[in-house]
Order: structure tokens, then C-alpha cells, then sequence
């Protein structure tokens, strides 16, 4: 899908720090750390006005915080599924993570810290994804050009190219920036395109619901696909988005 962009617009792709190679020791605590991280990477980039923004998951939701405290940055933002779950939900997410239980009751930081990390071969790393049911609707292109981009080759062995304990810490430390997108979303200046999944979409329907009271927000569900709909289908979701952009 990017590639396909990139034949029409001049992309620069942020990673996340759990992909850096010098990663800080401070910790994650608040996605606000991860928004910091985003500014300073387009300072560096020097082009501060008029960008055009593409996210997903984590990213979209860092796109939309940075719509409303920036928002200058973009003269357009298409967030593909956003985490951004309802005020309850965050509400119920701190009082467990103040009480220490955060590792015990959300269902992805354990698992992404106890990971499987080193394999022998890409063939048996294809295989033990290729089970799993939130690859279902990956192609085997698809799932194949997924695991290179999350491997390296190290010795005689593969190795994932990212920090788990960032991962699960990212994961923990979620559900921070919906306070301040909730409650100031109508602040944005540019227009929002929101496409958002038909199965397992980590932005909730009251959400949604409070987002098409704004008129500089459009939503388009995409059909019969899961979080994962950009890898799951890239040609539909970048007609979208080329849709979107003409």
C-alpha cells in the first residue's frame, strides 16, 4: 500500500520506539511520551505545516492528539482504526492500572512480552503465524511481507527486529490520550477521515457515534475485515485512501 502511495506523495515513516535501536531507559507511562517522540521526529524532518497524515492503530490515534495540540501539522489526517476506546473504559483501564493489575487484565502486554522471540528459519515463522487467528485474513504474500518487516537476521537465527518489554509497556500505557481527544476533538482544523474495522476495531461505537457530530469528521467502515484491514486487503483500503486524496 505504500509503495502505491508513494508513486503520487513523498512518504517519511516514523517508527515506534520499541523499533529504535537506542531506546531510552525512561518509561512509558503515557502515550504523550509517544506523541513527543512523533514532534521531534517532524522537527527533524523540517516540514511542520500543511502534511498530509496516515495512521494506523497507535499511529492514528497519535495523529489525532496531534491534530488538536498541533494543528498546523496536517491539512489532512486518515486514521485506519485508531485506538481510541470510550471515556468508561479508560476511566475503568486506570483505576487497574493504578492498583497494579494492568499485566493481569489487558490481553495483549503479557502475551507481547513473553513472545516468542528467536526462530531457526522464516519458514517457521511462517508456519506458527499462519495458525494464528489474527492472521486469518492475511494472504500468505501478506503475512510473508508482515514477518520481514518485524525480523532480522542474527547469526544462524531470526530474531524480532523490536523490543517486546517496549511493546508490552506501550500496551500498559494505553488509553491516556482519549481524555484529551474525547473532549477536544471539535478544536481540529483539518479534515479527519476515520476507516475503521468491521470486526475486532479498537475504536468503539460511542466513540464513533461522538465523532459524527463534527463535520470535519468522515467515517467509512471497512467491511468483512479485522484491525488488521490495511495488511488484510491493502489494494481496497488504498483505493480509499487514493479516493480520499483526489
Amino acid at each position: 500500500m505504500l509503495n502505491q502511495i508513494s508513486s503520487h506523495y513523498k512518504i517519511k515513516t516514523p517508527l515506534l520506539r520499541s523499533f529504535w535501536d537506542n531506546i531510552p531507559k525512561e518509561p512509558i507511562n503515557d502515550w504523550k511520551i509517544l506523541a513527543n517522540d512523533f514532534f521531534n521526529y517532524i522537527n527533524r524532518q523540517g516540514k511542520t505545516t500543511n502534511n498530509i497524515g496516515i495512521g494506523h492503530s497507535i499511529g492514528g490515534t497519535l495523529l489525532f492528539y496531534s491534530a488538536i495540540v498541533k494543528p498546523e501539522l496536517f491539512s489532512k489526517i486518515i486514521l485506519l482504526d485508531p485506538v481510541i476506546f470510550s471515556s468508561f473504559k479508560c476511566r475503568v483501564w486506570s483505576i487497574i492500572k493504578a492498583m497494579g493489575l494492568g499485566m493481569y487484565f489487558h490481553p495483549l502486554a503479557k502475551k507481547a512480552l513473553y513472545r516468542k522471540k528467536i526462530f531457526i528459519s522464516k519458514k517457521e515463522i511462517f508456519h506458527r503465524y499462519r495458525k494464528k487467528q489474527i492472521f486469518s485474513n492475511f494472504t500468505d504474500e501478506s503475512l510473508k511481507i508482515y514477518i520481514d518487516s518485524i525480523i532480522k537476521k542474527h547469526n544462524d537465527c531470526f530474531v524480532l527486529n523490536f523490543s517486546s518489554k517496549v511493546e508490552s509497556d506501550i500496551y500498559l500505557s494505553g488509553l491516556t490520550l482519549e481524555n484529551i481527544i474525547l473532549k477536544q476533538f471539535n478544536k481540529i482544523k483539518s479534515k479527519i477521515y476515520i476507516l475503521y474495522a468491521d470486526k475486532d476495531s479498537t475504536i468503539s461505537t460511542s466513540t464513533l457515534n461522538l465523532f459524527s457530530k463534527s463535520n470535519k469528521i468522515e467515517q467509512y467502515k471497512i467491511d468483512g475485515l479485522s484491525h488488521l484491514f490495511p495488511m488484510e486487503d491493502s489494494n481496497r483500503v488504498y483505493m480509499k485512501i487514493r479516493d480520499i486524496l483526489t
